[in-house]
């Protein structure tokens, strides 16, 4: 496969008022009035003049010593942090990452900025501000690549904000027993000695050795001590989530795959709306036994926090406004017509209403009757419409 020739750059192409510059890697001409930045393939006198005549044709007689002052002026400004260019280039290149940061975040394909955003942008900009104006858009870059490029700089920036360094603290053998206490003893001394802070411990991580662990003692138990919110503060939060999202996930499971339909699903909705509701009005106690079971675990026959119980009150009501918001109540006449469609044969003649009444003769039918003890909803319903 033959490689794509490369065109380089003439002194010549000065009198058309162009410099060039060097841009990923590769010779691009610049035209030194505009700052307009073309591609490597109009590194041609017929493709660079026609910019001169159409954008600046009051500089069409100008000498090639007025385009080698206006190239000077154009490289010391490209070295100015408080000039026009830096401060427009970098301009452009936040727009870029800004337009490029809110295709990703909205799940649009990456080549959704080139082929509308930016047209859209233009043809507003140049309408609303004119020329010179839509110019300074065309210069924010949203191809595909440089989208994904974008992307990959604000990833690694948030990484680079969030890395933790994991680093070698001490060591310091235990020469006699290696009780719970012996261990805190070592640490406690440690801690003295290079004047740490309990309260600024967060978490606590072990070998799962018994003299490590445990409700009632334990390595762990004795670090609680000196500072509850070790365990209390992250570990709770944590088992809370973990119960809170099982609970979620086990809904959102029933209500797929075969055999499921409008009827089942809602009542599960309901029954799962109802259940927030309980656990909230428990709260009120502190009791998390049965609600709970993963949080219950960890603070055994102790109450979990204040601040925490206040967290997760707040937590579920703010699930029990979504639910609310996202399956709406059904209006009495749908909850009529899916308590028939639940079991029709199980109402009286006055109970259906008159536009439904169709559903008389189906409640008379001793076949289908028959065939309803024996069929899921779906495959009755199938057979008694044909």
């Amino acid at each position: 496969m033959s490689k794509t020739k490369r065109r380089a750059y003439d002194d010549s192409y000065l009198n058309y008022g162009f410099t060039c510059m060097i841009k990923s890697g590769i010779e691009v001409p610049q035209c030194v009035l505009c700052m307009k930045v073309l591609t490597n393939d109009s590194m041609k006198p017929h493709q660079l003049k026609p910019h001169l005549r159409n954008k600046h044709a009051e500089h069409m007689d100008k000498s090639k010593a007025f385009f080698e002052a206006k190239e000077r002026e154009l490289k010391r400004a490209k070295l100015d942090s408080t000039g026009s260019f830096y401060i427009q280039a970098q301009a452009i290149t936040e727009a870029s990452y800004t337009l490029s940061y809110r295709i990703t975040r909205d799940k649009k394909p990456h080549t959704i900025g080139e082929t509308l955003v930016k047209p859209c942008l233009l043809k507003c900009t140049k309408i609303i501000l004119g020329d010179t104006a839509a110019q300074k858009i065309a210069d924010v870059f949203l191809s595909d690549s440089t989208v994904k490029s974008r992307i990959d700089d604000m990833s690694a920036d948030i990484k680079r904000q969030r890395d933790i360094e994991e680093e070698f603290l001490f060591c310091s053998p235990l020469t006699e027993t290696t009780t719970d206490a012996d261990v805190m003893n070592l640490v406690s001394d440690f801690f003295s000695k290079e004047h740490l802070d309990w309260g600024k411990l967060i978490g606590v991580c072990t070998d799962g050795a018994p003299a490590m662990l445990g409700c009632h003692a334990g390595f762990a138990q004795l670090v609680k001590e000196k500072n509850p919110l070790v365990v209390e503060g992250f570990h709770q939060c944590l088992a809370y989530l973990v119960d809170i999202l099982g609970s979620i996930n086990e809904v959102n499971t029933k209500m797929q795959g075969r055999d499921r339909n409008v009827l089942n699903v809602t009542y599960r909705i309901n029954a799962f709306k109802d259940k927030l509701k309980l656990w909230v009005e428990r709260l009120a106690t502190g009791n998390v036994r049965v609600s709970f079971p993963v949080l219950h675990s960890l603070v055994d026959k102790k109450a979990p926090s204040a601040s925490l119980l206040t967290d997760i009150k707040h937590h579920l009501n703010s699930l029990i406004a979504e639910f609310e918001r996202y399956f709406l109540k059904l209006d009495p006449r749908t909850e009529q017509l899916m308590s028939l469609t639940r079991d029709p044969f199980r109402r009286n003649a006055h109970e259906i209403p008159e536009q439904l009444q169709k559903f008389l003769e189906l409640t008379n039918n001793s076949a289908l009757k028959d065939d309803f003890k024996g069929l899921s909803i779906e495959h009755f319903w199938v057979q008694a419409s044909t």
